[in-house]
């Protein structure tokens, strides 16, 4: 095939198999590239401030968002607290994002600014039926704060931008209880179409806790006072002293008394005698004959028939749950930017399409639990 060179042959393949083997590395490099990319994918933060109570026993508390690069259009969490120290005052939406950011009225213009509402819902813990929200083994000493951000009052796809949402005010009613956690919890973040970016359902979202603490104890800052001080001059003075003379003094040297030896005691031995031990004889026993005994015949019980739950309102994926992120679908199903098959139990009427009223009443249900009236 090659003539009378037979080595270009070889040399081919060799160079064949070099190019195979860098196209295979740098497609496995790249490979490694976006799996490394896809798993540095960051999520939302919603974080929980900390603070010092006032004069008054007050602290403003703040609830921040951190984007992550993602656009958010709606969040909600849940702050459980102890209400034998604390009680909560009220919160209340950064005016930036609220329904009249910078004066201007959402109502008449949906995008003058996030036009976000701020829906926030206050439980006791250790009741029967626990509140929804509450941790399951919660008793009465627990309070919890649920909340939700999203344009429920005025639909819309603007995104919350990052920093402050909206700020809550406790009241210190134990000063001896602090420091106490405000602990932050049921997490939800979604994009403005209803995407859901992260959540205590599925991927967990961001985010830390707060603490409410004693101020610092100020530190009192000794002041330097110069003192004029007197040297005094010195006096040579003459002091005569006294040499003492030893004399001789006799020591008494103690003899030691010889200690006595104990004295050997006897001990007795028992000595073991043999016992004799009867021998059992081995008796007949009967064995019994088996007697076939007629078994009843089992008779078949019918299954009722189970009932079918109606869907809970807004839950567009039948898990159980109303979170932000089904809200701000029905919110696109009302802009007509979805349509209503996307989320049927949203659809409440069953016009074929989601109007406000649906939406704030799925709020209630995300809010309260879908077992809620």
């Amino acid at each position: 095939m090659y003539g009378p060179y037979p080595w270009r042959g070889v040399l081919f393949l060799e160079i064949l198999f070099l190019f195979l083997s860098a196209s295979l590395s740098a497609a496995h490099s790249g490979n490694s590239d976006l799996l490394l990319a896809a798993g540095s994918v960051a999520v939302p933060s919603i974080n929980v401030g900390s603070g010092f109570p006032n004069q008054l026993g007050q602290v403003p508390i703040t609830v921040t968002l951190s984007t992550q690069g993602n656009s958010v259009g709606g969040l909600q969490h849940t702050i459980v607290f102890n209400n034998n120290a604390l009680s909560l005052s009220g919160c209340e939406i950064n005016p930036a994002l609220g329904p009249n950011p910078e004066g201007h009225d959402c109502a008449l213009n949906p995008a003058a600014g996030p036009c976000k509402s701020l829906i926030q819902l206050s439980s006791q813990c250790g009741t029967s039926p626990q509140p929804f929200g509450c941790p399951e083994d919660a008793d009465s000493h627990l309070s919890i704060s649920s909340a939700m951000v999203a344009a429920v009052n005025t639909p819309n796809l603007m995104t919350i931008p990052e920093g402050v949402v909206y700020t809550c005010t406790f009241v210190v009613t134990d000063l001896l209880a602090l420091p106490t956690t405000l602990q932050n919890t049921r997490l939800v973040a979604s994009e403005p179409a209803g995407h859901q970016l992260c959540s205590w359902l599925g991927s967990p979202c961001e985010g830390t806790d707060g603490v409410i603490a004693l101020p610092p104890t100020p530190t009192a800052t000794p002041t330097l006072t110069a003192t004029p001080t007197t040297t005094p001059s010195a006096t040579s003075t003459n002091t005569a002293t006294a040499t003492a003379t030893p004399s001789d003094t006799a020591a008494a040297t103690a003899t030691p008394s010889p200690t006595a030896s104990p004295a050997a005691t006897a001990t007795s031995t028992d000595t073991p005698t043999a016992t004799s031990t009867a021998t059992p004889t081995a008796t007949s026993t009967a064995t019994p004959t088996a007697t076939s005994t007629a078994t009843a015949s089992a008779t078949p019980t019918s299954s009722p028939t189970p009932t079918r739950t109606p869907a809970c309102l807004g839950d567009c994926n039948g898990d159980g749950q109303v979170t932000v992120d089904e809200i701000l679908m029905m919110v696109n199903i009302a802009l007509g930017n979805s349509s209503v098959l996307d989320c049927v139990p949203g659809d409440q009427s069953g016009n074929g399409t989601i109007t406000v009223d649906e939406i704030l009443l799925a709020v209630n249900k995300a809010m309260s639990g879908c077992l809620s009236l």
